[in-house]
């Protein structure tokens, strides 16, 4: 009889467990064993076709056990990450194992792995591919499992006789039927049948084990590729929002599709060619976010299904994208922004404002920003329908007159309302409106009455006088006042009240006109003398204090000045490049006045009385000695 019990001496049956003990140990240390196996789907190419385990049994057609393995698959598979593994049917215990050697199984090949036995019974077996007497299967139930090493995986399992669970857990639906020493399990279609059900799919007969030798029976069905269905949501989209992609995968059959893939081309929409979608199941999705200056449009993404069988289709997933309608819900008005104080009432807050670009001024070489003027405004004096939006290295706006919607915080930024545009927070509504500028005239009421028309399209109609170019020639700004220059206090006065008097009106006849440039050192400027841009300003076309210009026109706004000489001061950024008249031209010879003195005048403000042998370091300049 095949397995015969026997009973030996205490002492060598101890040893005999505990070295059984031992192997079995070290058998799940190193990785020989699986038994918590992964579970598995219906093989899309390696299943096990014919089971034998009565080898060297009383009336035994066999002298050994055998394993046959069949590829019922399309492509051939190499078999050096391949196990078979035995487990008890009664208590789910290894019972052996052999690890496959490389060999490539062809499409519709058999590959046959004999097992234990011996020579007493039956008759010998044909020649197996590879053999293992560590491979001892049962005679009547069992348990053969097929292993992938590389990916842990049980590809197929054959539970047999009673062998229907392993460890508690299912192996496959029902068994395969009882076998003996002349019976084995076969799996139908000479090993084509493969539903994950032991009890349907085999059918116990007489003994034929079949290796590599055998006549190829490669399976009839035809393959099929995998195939996608693609949708998004919303079908409508707004530019910078956000859109989910998804596609509904059918893996494709014969064999039954495996790592399942999903790529598509998001170029239309500002993404990757090649953009991986996150697979959930066979529904696959990935969250795009429309770029926010992506123009009305119907989109067309197209995408590839593929498997690792090589196999692969395309469909296309349609939306479109529009603003229309978001421009035409609520939104926060500038004004409300602004408020009728020096400071925002929605410091710190996120709101929605829209309205008609007035002035550009977005990149590092500008300001970095924006201004937004309310098509409507509230018909209040007191309060201010501009604002500046704040949007650091970008470029969303392409010209002047655009209704824009922009989402973003509210701060005060050197005392000027301004809003931080949020990462997807600008929409082209798709329309153009045109705001007239608002006359403003010097001198102010008060310190505080520009407030009003902070961030606004505004124009100066008086001839203003250049008052202070200190700052031209590096800044780009000059200072001007109405009437005439502006003269130091005490030049007209005696210092005291009188003196002061004249101070604090020079401070409200004064505006600084600026180019809202950060470009620092420009030659030539943009404001010229004369025809622009003929007559550009220059090093050797400069202005002189008392030279004019009018109808200055840009954005109102109180602004760091650009240095320590130019503090905090309401200025106009211009939005049209103003030209200046030379109301005070450089005399050729200096007028005779008469007397006998001479007035001579030194640049003092390099003039140092410390020496270092480091000319020009902070704080120490001149000559080395």
């Amino acid at each position: 009889m095949k397995r015969t019990s026997y009973n030996l001496n205490p002492s060598l049956d101890k040893s005999i467990r505990v070295l059984f003990l031992f192997v079995f140990f070290m058998g799940l240390c190193l990785g020989t064993f699986s038994t918590t196996p992964t579970a598995s789907a219906i093989s899309p190419d390696l299943v096990i076709s014919q089971v034998y385990g009565g080898g060297n049994g009383i009336s035994a057609t066999y002298q050994y056990d055998f394993v046959e393995i069949f590829n019922q698959g399309t492509s051939s598979v190499q078999l050096s990450n391949y196990q078979v593994q035995y487990f008890s049917a009664s208590t789910g215990n290894p019972g052996g194992s052999v690890t496959l050697p490389s060999y490539n199984l062809q499409a519709g090949q058999y590959y046959l792995v004999q097992g234990g036995g011996g020579t007493t019974n039956g008759s010998p077996n044909p020649t197996p591919d590879t053999s293992s007497a560590n491979l001892n299967l049962g005679q009547s139930s069992g348990i053969v499992k097929l292993y992938k090493t590389s990916t842990a995986t049980v590809i197929d399992t054959i539970g047999y006789g009673t062998g229907t669970s392993l460890n508690g857990s299912n192996v496959e639906t029902s068994a395969a039927p009882i076998l003996s020493t002349i019976l084995a399990d076969f799996r139908g279609s000479n090993g084509c049948t493969d539903t994950d059900n032991n009890s349907s799919d085999f059918t116990t007969a007489t003994p034929s084990p079949r290796n590599t030798s055998t006549t190829l029976n490669v399976c009839p069905s035809s393959p099929t590729n995998p195939t996608g269905s693609g949708s998004a949501s919303p079908s409508v989209v707004q530019p910078g929002s956000q859109v989910t992609l998804t596609v509904t995968v059918s893996p494709g059959v014969n064999p039954a599709s495996t790592g399942l893939n999903v790529t598509a081309d998001l170029t239309p929409i500002s993404g990757s060619a090649t953009q991986s979608f996150t697979p959930d199941g066979n529904v696959f999705k990935y969250v795009a976010t429309i770029p926010v200056n992506a123009s009305d449009a119907p989109i067309t993404i197209n995408y590839t299904v593929s498997d690792n069988e090589l196999r692969s289709s395309t469909g296309a997933i349609n939306f479109s994208i529009s603003a229309a309608g978001i421009c035409g819900g609520a939104f926060t008005h500038a004004y409300e922004v602004q408020g009728n104080g020096a400071t925002s009432p929605m410091v710190g807050s996120t709101v929605t404002v829209q309205g008609v670009v007035i002035a550009d001024f977005e990149g590092n070489s500008g300001v970095k920003g924006f201004y937004i003027q309310d098509q409507t405004g509230d018909n209040d004096d007191t309060t201010s329908d501009g604002l500046f939006i704040y949007d650091p290295g970008q470029d969303y706006v392409s010209s002047t007159g655009q209704v824009v919607r922009v989402t973003g915080v509210i701060s005060e930024n050197h005392e000027e309302t301004e809003l931080t545009l949020a990462a997807s927070g600008f929409v082209d509504c798709g329309t153009t409106a045109t705001i007239p500028p608002i006359d403003v005239t010097l001198p102010f009421a008060s310190n505080t009455y520009p407030e009003r028309y902070e961030d606004m399209l505004v124009r100066m109609p008086q001839n203003l006088f250049v008052s202070e170019s200190y700052q031209l020639g590096r800044f780009n700004q000059v200072t001007m006042s109405s009437g005439e220059r502006l003269r130091q206090p005490t030049q007209l006065a005696d210092p005291g009240s009188a003196a002061l008097a004249i101070q604090a009106a020079n401070d409200l006849n004064r505006i600084v006109v600026d180019d809202g440039s950060l470009v620092q050192n420009l030659d030539p400027i943009t404001f010229s003398r004369g025809t622009y841009p003929t007559n550009q300003l220059s090093a050797s076309n400069t202005l002189r204090i008392g030279d004019r210009s009018q109808n200055i026109t840009g954005v109102m706004t109180w602004e760091w000045g650009g240095a320590s000489a130019s503090p905090n001061a309401w200025r106009v950024r211009v939005t049209l490049n103003p030209t200046f008249t030379a109301d005070n031209p450089r005399p050729t010879t200096p007028e005779d006045v008469g007397g006998t003195i001479r007035v001579a005048g030194m640049n003092l403000l390099n003039f140092f009385n410390t020496f270092s042998s480091t000319a020009c370091t902070y704080g120490v300049g001149g000559a080395s000695t």
